[in-house]
């Protein structure tokens, strides 16, 4: 089994300094973070609208947490080294044992008791509809004996639409946990 990766103190800090910085940039309207267990494994699944839906998900937890992310990040100076010191884990969007391999890294992570994020669709929606979503959270929950939380997030489009270079500041981001 993979070791996944350590969402450990970069994050921390990461969290610490950008979560103040995220809160005088957007307007954030959290609720529901209450639910959400303070320690052990959990799944976190929002839905994905924006480049911006994992960094605001990290930045609004109290807890570190890892998340699925394209390969193709990797291959970029700019998110090369941050997005897996900051516990992000590299999917090869190919299919197949190149992208099971993710599981095994994310099971490695709920076995040490951490958080972790992915989105049930397996990309980013260009229209903002909910997309078919995928199996995999589901096997990991099995596996591991976790549980599962949706998380809705809105507005994050709105912020860093599909293929906007950068974010428009002061815009509002809402992100709830589903009770359903």
């Amino acid at each position: 089994m993979s070791e996944g990766p350590d969402a450990g103190r970069l994050p921390r800090r990461v969290r610490k300094v950008g979560a103040q910085l995220v809160t005088r940039l957007w307007d954030l309207d959290v609720s529901g973070l209450e639910q959400l267990p303070s320690d052990g494994p959990a799944i976190l699944c929002p839905n994905h609208i924006s480049f911006l839906d994992s960094a605001f998900l990290t930045f609004t937890l109290p807890r570190n947490i890892s998340f699925v992310g394209k390969a193709e990040y990797m291959d970029s100076w700019k998110t090369k080294f941050l997005c897996p010191a900051m516990g992000m884990i590299p999917i090869d969007r190919t299919g197949g044992t190149k992208s099971a391999a993710v599981l095994d890294a994310a099971e490695a992570v709920l076995r040490r008791g951490e958080l972790f994020g992915i989105q049930s669709e397996g990309t980013r929606s260009r229209n903002g509809s909910l997309g078919k979503g995928r199996t995999g959270a589901t096997r990991l929950a099995m596996t591991v004996g976790c549980p599962i939380y949706p998380v809705g997030i809105i507005g994050t489009d709105g912020i860093q639409p599909p293929n906007a270079r950068a974010p428009r500041l002061r815009s509002a981001v809402r992100r709830s946990r589903s009770d359903t």
